[in-house]
């Protein structure tokens, strides 16, 4: 019996997958056609495809990784040609399942057929899978995290009660904890596997935690998505900046019409969580370039606490634009992938990010263009960065200023010049810098109104801006002084040596650090695109600096002792215990954990904070968004007097711009649990004594009045 070929157990498991994915989809059988459905699209795209640009130098973690990245832009891309291609024969359901399904089937054979004849996937896992038993330990107690977790929020949303949650948080830092102790015993390729499950978790728990959609620009962006999906089964350019954004609307549309699961606000959530669980293992992998394992997950620690990335879930456009620049940087950065394989690469997660978020791609391509000519003139006309050349710039100018000016009439591009023209001039004119940011996210300066918790939160918080300073400066300026010769690195101590980053990694750094700095102090800017999601984005690259500074900082006070000469002192040891302790205490500020513990109710945790009651959205808040749908007459306005519109536009799924307009003389006033908990509504009724109102609807969520001027 003749033994069969590595390409031929290939085909044997590839083409029984996609079977019976088209079985489920079409018998519609529950939960099957989710899994296999939501496999078929985000993970089998770029499991073909890697065989055809045959990357072999990276391990198991880092294909995963690339698998994931492919997928996504190759959804974003091929879906959007379905689209304009079908259309254009005058078909106008280009989106539906069928469509969909059968042009991934066809193209998925032709990518099948091309990739066979490759070895890719013959590779060697057993290091990978095969463990000792502090690290089975490690990886049972690593599991446990997310199921606490799930569990707790389940029954913190059934009986609101938020212990079993506080303690299944609790869990994290005692993790990190017990993986620092034994971090010499354990093989690295725990860190980046702990860096995904821990990310998956936590962006888990904030998807959980809401019933329906939460935050405030995804409601208008959920209400971009079911427009697309429902109203019309085909992308189309809906307006304003958001409708360039093909991750808020095709994305989702395409593995909506694959998988149909009944709790649509799930899948729309659940898409950006486990897309976005892999951007900490990008970054992982980017700044283990320049440090051992355990420093690089350390580091990578600090962009997994951010408020802006823990909130994936609530702000997905930003997340997934932030996710391809993690991507991109990695590239960038990799000497084990061709050169050719990588700029094929980097220019798709270039344009996904484009098309992603507009003022995220404004942003990036800002720290790649000064870095390239600053970076290019360092080297030298005739030397150009072994990281990126300026056929990328111009790549990414050309499809930027393309997709956002000439296609889209510009919206992106104006309002964002003006942004920056009118906050600069209010900073030359009176009020100077801004260094405000609200409470609840205690990014920069925090208000001192519950004592020492608060003052702790903002040394935390200021204390990892100042270590990334420093290390950004002492990067720069030791690489100067090696150029000039003005210190050898010889001459100290092997032990005390602080990790060398390269020169353009550096030049991305400050230029980060740079701009992160003037959108704090620029009001208008720090407004209009926040400052959390800024850092989010920056914190890419600024992660490792954290290190550096906190290295360069112990190294000073072992010197100072004058010990150093004496006593054999590992800085790296040292500065690794003194940056777990930093992440840890970062953590549980950014989620709140203290201020629950001390009964202090200001965050996502409690049932009774107001940062809770203006994001979250009830079911009698719904309930009465979609009565307000069928019964209003379209000659009224619509109005939320107070907190936004979330319910409208997400539940109600009224179009944006027929809302909070006063078109006519008569209106309907929406007043959800918010308003009314904080007494706004019967304020707002004395206010408004001398008109005459109706009340049409009325449960113990919502009310909604008819205003007759």
């Amino acid at each position: 019996m003749p033994k069969l070929e590595y390409k031929h157990w290939y085909l044997l498991g590839i083409l029984p997958f996609i079977v019976l994915t088209n079985l489920s989809v079409v018998l519609d059988i529950p939960y099957i056609r989710f899994i296999f459905g939501f496999c078929f699209l985000t993970i089998l795209p770029g499991f073909l495809i890697l065989p055809i640009i045959d990357i072999q130098r990276i391990n198991f973690l880092e294909k995963c990784l690339l698998i994931v990245g492919i997928s996504i832009g190759f959804i974003l891309f091929y879906g959007l040609a379905i689209n304009i291609i079908l259309m254009s024969m005058g078909y106008m359901l280009p989106l539906s399942t069928n469509s969909i399904l059968i042009t991934f089937d066809i193209l998925y054979i032709i990518l099948i057929l091309l990739g066979s004849k490759n070895q890719y996937y013959k590779v060697n896992t057993c290091s990978f899978l095969q463990f000792s038993p502090i690290e089975k330990s490690i990886l049972i107690f690593l599991f446990v995290i997310p199921t606490a977790i799930f569990i707790s929020v389940c029954i913190l949303n059934v009986q609101e009660n938020n212990v079993p949650l506080l303690g299944s948080l609790l869990l994290v830092p005692v993790y990190l904890l017990f993986l620092t102790v034994h971090r010499d015993r354990v093989n690295s390729n725990i860190f980046p596997f702990s860096l995904l499950v821990l990310s998956f978790s936590l962006l888990s728990l904030f998807m959980l935690r809401y019933q329906f959609i939460w935050g405030v620009d995804i409601q208008r962006e959920y209400g971009l998505f079911f427009l697309t999906t429902y109203d019309n089964l085909c992308w189309t350019y809906l307006g304003g900046n958001l409708g360039t954004a093909l991750s808020i609307t095709l994305l989702p549309t395409v593995i909506y019409s694959i998988c149909q699961i009944d709790h649509v606000e799930l899948l729309f959530k659940f898409i950006y969580v486990f897309v976005c669980s892999f951007s900490p293992v990008a970054i992982y992998y980017t700044i283990k370039r320049y440090f051992d394992p355990f420093l690089a997950f350390c580091a990578t620690l600090y962009f997994i606490f951010q408020s802006g990335y823990l909130h994936a879930a609530g702000s997905p456009r930003t997340n997934i634009a932030v996710f391809f620049c993690a991507l991109t940087l990695y590239l960038l950065i990799d000497n084990d992938i061709e050169k050719k394989l990588k700029k094929t690469l980097i220019l798709l997660f270039i344009a996904a990010i484009i098309v992603s978020h507009y003022a995220t791609a404004y942003i990036f391509f800002f720290i790649l263009i000064v870095g390239v000519l600053i970076i290019n003139s360092i080297h030298g006309l005739k030397s150009r960065s072994n990281y990126i050349d300026y056929s990328i710039i111009l790549f990414y100018f050309v499809l930027i200023i393309s997709w956002t000016f000439f296609l889209f009439k510009g919206h992106a591009l104006t309002s964002g010049i003006e942004i920056i023209i009118d906050s600069l001039l209010e900073f030359l004119t009176d009020n100077g810098p801004n260094l405000q940011t609200t409470e609840a996210k205690m990014t920069f300066n925090p208000e001192f109104k519950n004592g020492y918790l608060t003052a702790a939160h903002w040394i935390t918080v200021w204390s990892s801006f100042l270590f990334i300073g420093l290390g950004t400066l002492y990067s720069l300026t030791s690489y100067i002084q090696k150029q000039l010769h003005l210190w050898s690195v010889g001459r100290e101590a092997p032990d005390t040596r602080l990790p060398e980053i390269g020169i353009e990694y550096i030049i991305f750094g400050v230029i980060s650090a740079i701009l992160l700095g003037l959108f704090i102090s620029l009001k208008s800017i720090s407004n209009s695109y926040d400052s959390p999601r800024l850092f989010s984005l920056t914190a890419i690259v600024l992660s490792p600096f954290l290190i550096v500074g906190i290295m360069y900082i112990v190294r000073c006070i072992v010197k100072m002792r004058g010990s150093l000469s004496k006593t054999y002192f590992d800085i790296n040891r040292i500065a690794g215990y003194c940056v777990i302790i930093l992440i840890i205490s970062y953590s549980l500020f950014t989620l709140g954990l203290p201020y629950q513990i001390a009964g202090i109710q200001q965050s996502h945790l409690s049932q009774d904070s107001i940062d809770y009651m203006q994001v979250n959205i009830y079911e009698g808040e719904k309930f009465a968004a979609i009565w307000l749908k069928e019964k209003h007459d379209k000659n009224t306005n619509i109005l939320r007097p107070k907190s936004g519109l979330k319910e409208l536009w997400s539940a109600g799924r009224f179009p944006l711009n027929s809302l909070n307009t006063r078109d006519h003389n008569d209106s309907y006033i929406y007043f959800g649990n918010f308003e009314i908990s904080d007494g706004f509504y019967d304020n707002y009724i004395i206010t408004n004594f001398l008109h005459e109102q109706h009340k049409l609807f009325s449960n113990q969520r919502a009310d909604i009045l008819y205003d007759v001027q």
